[in-house]
């Protein structure tokens, strides 16, 4: 199985790339970065020393006939795009970002800031948590990845989704997030004195993660539940875990 990676060089690229390192029937032929352009993935990245993929060299465009699957670790909009160049030539398609995960377009504009003009793509992309869509993924050609704060809710959820013991119309989840979260770009409140020994709340109520996770629970349940959904930053390089609470319609013995 032939395997391109475009944007390769940010912390999900990367972290996909040491995951495939474990499958030896995967082959990526292709990885691309406009940052590294013409660099060796060793020299950028020298964990990779005596890896499979040692000797991928950065490319700065995909060439969109090289291989049969394509990761999307890129910024939403520059997803929405390629995916649908990708998806016309035959090919399959995981995107990273979030820019097919939501079914309701009308949620775009407001979370992520761009209309979604690719609606037939929208309505068959398959939401790739496996536990959730395990066998709708094997058919499908084209994955959309789901965020990290929805896995760690909905992975919390779904057995309780599915056998309707959820008693309300009301969800609760309090998350923790590592710092990595929020990508490779410099920010200064991420920067280690700023962010050592320091927790913070932010967006409360109101972030992008929201409407994702409504969504599926929707789709499992049928019903329509709100999340009031606390995310935080905790000072750690890596990690989540999500606090979820509900009433139950479960026996209590």
């Amino acid at each position: 199985m032939k395997v391109s990676i475009v944007g390769a060089s940010g912390y999900t690229g990367i972290e996909l790339l040491r995951i495939l390192t474990f499958y030896k029937e995967v082959e990526v032929v292709q990885i691309t970065s406009r940052q590294y352009t013409g660099k060796a993935l060793k020299e950028v990245f020298p964990f990779f020393y005596k890896s499979p993929f040692e000797y991928l060299i950065f490319e700065k465009e995909p060439d969109l006939s090289f291989a049969d699957f394509y990761f999307l670790a890129l910024p939403h909009e520059a997803s929405l795009e390629l995916a649908k160049n990708i998806l016309d030539r035959g090919k399959k398609v995981i995107d990273l970002s979030a820019a097919y995960r939501i079914k309701d377009p009308h949620a775009y504009p407001e979370y992520y800031g761009f209309e979604h003009k690719y609606l037939e793509i929208l309505e068959k992309a398959v939401y790739g948590i496996p536990e959730i869509n395990r066998g709708k993924i094997k058919e499908t050609f084209m994955v959309a990845n789901p965020g990290c704060y929805p896995t760690a809710t909905l992975l919390a959820l779904y057995p309780a989704l599915k056998e309707g013991a959820i008693e309300d119309n009301n969800i609760v989840v309090n998350a923790l997030s590592g710092i990595s979260g929020a990508g490779r770009g410099l920010k200064q409140k991420f920067h280690y004195p700023e962010s050592f020994g320091n927790s913070y709340a932010y967006n409360p109520m109101k972030h992008r993660h929201i409407p994702e996770m409504e969504d599926i629970i929707k789709q499992i349940s049928g019903k329509e539940i709100k999340v009031r959904f606390t995310p935080h930053i905790i000072p750690v390089s890596r990690g989540m875990i999500s606090t979820v609470v509900f009433k139950t319609t479960l026996n209590k013995e």
